[in-house]
């Protein structure tokens, strides 16, 4: 146990808790969004070196960044809101809890990579990111072809993914591979939860078929409430790995739709260093 809180103290000390810009702010979200230069809105969220550098690039990085932001507290607290831990965004109680490796820290680390995925996929189809992205490209030509032809812009999940791996630069830094495990499962809980249609155009086919070169391919995510619903069920069913696992010795073998911890967490129920508490709440019964 002292050897993974020592690794996982190291992970803190390093870059992760920058990385995870929704778990390391220390400032409220009213201030970042009243925020009125894109500079102060990045400092605000956390970040420092090549990070802060990214979102300093472009008012519309910082936009999609602070979206991810909004989007990862505001479902953490209403998915929440009945259990003993509810999500409590206070800088002190979250920065001790992403310390150590409770099942919370687990689902926290999972959601914000969930949260930036799912903002930057979306504001890439808006063509409100950078420009190194677009609209989602079928691997098909033709069928990228009708896509432009027929004003298709998808969102564009395959980018999101790429970028958000190297922004949170999961295998530039020696990471706790239990951190990385449950990285790996909120990213992959908005791809699971996209949704794909492949159709004819309507206006040239209506309800006829047509060759398949001719079709076109909608990439659409799933409302961030899905992919935040998808991780409380991940989060309920999360497995418990040994000291020998935590090392990365048989991480492998766990699905990529668990998450994984190797603390037992606290009750939560009364006021702690990682809890305010239940006082003045109603929670349920089977909720802990």
């Amino acid at each position: 146990m002292r050897t993974v809180l020592r690794l996982l103290f190291l992970f803190t000390c390093s870059l992760p808790l920058d990385a995870f810009f929704g778990l390391s702010s220390v400032f409220k979200y009213s201030e970042v969004e009243n925020s009125m230069k894109h500079h102060s809105v990045c400092k605000s969220l956390g970040l420092r070196g090549r990070q802060l550098k990214n979102c300093n690039s472009s008012l519309n990085v910082s936009r999609a960044l602070t979206k991810a932001l909004r989007m990862s507290r505001r479902e953490c607290a209403h998915l929440f809101r009945f259990d003993r831990w509810k999500c409590d965004y206070n800088e002190n109680y979250r920065i001790r809890l992403i310390k150590k490796d409770f099942k919370e820290s687990a689902f926290l680390f999972a959601l914000s990579a969930a949260s930036l995925v799912h903002s930057v996929a979306r504001a890439c189809s808006k063509k409100a990111f950078s420009k190194r992205c677009n609209c989602y490209e079928p691997p098909s030509p033709n069928r990228r072809r009708m896509n432009i032809l027929n004003g298709i812009c998808g969102d564009n999940l395959p980018f999101a993914v790429k970028y958000v791996k190297r922004f949170l630069q999961l295998q530039q830094h020696a990471h706790s591979d239990v951190i990385k495990h449950n990285v790996k499962v909120g990213i992959k809980a908005v791809v699971d939860s996209n949704i794909t249609r492949i159709e004819c155009p309507p206006i040239v086919y209506g309800q006829q078929s047509c060759p398949d070169d001719q079709k076109l391919v909608k990439l659409k995510l799933a409302p961030f409430r899905t992919v935040s619903k998808l991780l409380k069920r991940y989060y309920k069913r999360a497995v418990m790995v040994t000291n020998n696992n935590k090392k990365g010795v048989g991480l492998e073998h766990i699905s990529d739709t668990r998450l994984v911890f190797g603390s037992k967490s606290p009750d939560f129920c009364t006021r702690s260093q990682f809890s305010p508490g239940v006082k003045g709440r109603i929670c349920k019964k089977d909720e802990k």
